[in-house]
């Protein structure tokens, strides 16, 4: 990836269908210079996609969606990190690189945490807290995640929709302290919105 991430970066197609060279062709001259590329052809998977109908196996096109999980395995000790996604969604080194400094901030956050729960508060309640002071056991179960968001890039072809269910917005957040917090999404990673 360009300036200034500069990571190395292999792509792995999983395809339920043939690539055929033209088209291999037209992938390989679109990814930048040392990116490599490995295709795994029609990678659907065969079973009984009705077990208690089927009586003859067939390619389980759902399953499609797991096949990374073989890849992953087997490049598991050649590779730092793995993104897994579908070929409409676009990853760039800033994703990645939020990725990494997200993952290094839950493990600083981990450290300072506390091993259990503030005194006087029930086990079982503080687990299902989602805000407020979380303990070392709760941060080691958090990864840094991506939220998928559809971009409409032509509003004259795809415009916005208008009409909204009657859903209140309320970006308040109360606190522990008391103090009442706006808080809101970023979307200038995801939706090309400027800054």
């Amino acid at each position: 990836v360009s300036p200034p991430y500069n990571y190395e970066v292999d792509v792995f197609l999983i395809l339920g269908w043939k690539l055929v060279p033209e088209r291999r062709k037209l992938i390989e001259d679109a990814l930048p210079e040392g990116v490599g590329l490995q295709v795994w052809d029609d990678a659907i998977p065969l079973g009984y996609d009705k077990p208690d109908q089927d009586s003859k196996i067939k390619g389980v096109t759902r399953g499609l969606a797991r096949q990374h999980r073989f890849v992953i395995k087997d490049k598991l000790d050649y590779y730092d990190l793995f993104t897994v996604f579908e070929d409409d969604m676009g990853v760039n080194g800033g994703h990645v690189h939020h990725f990494l400094e997200m993952t290094e901030e839950l493990k600083r956050l981990k450290e300072e945490a506390p091993d259990v729960v503030p005194e006087g508060e029930p086990v079982e309640e503080s687990k299902q807290r989602y805000y407020g002071a979380l303990t070392k056991q709760q941060f080691s179960a958090m990864i840094p995640g991506f939220i998928r968001v559809e971009v409409l890039l032509d509003q004259d072809k795809w415009p916005s929709q208008k009409d909204l269910d009657p859903i209140p917005i309320d970006f308040e957040f109360d606190t522990e302290d008391g103090v009442t917090e706006h808080r809101n999404f970023d979307p200038i990673p995801c939706c090309h919105v400027p800054e």
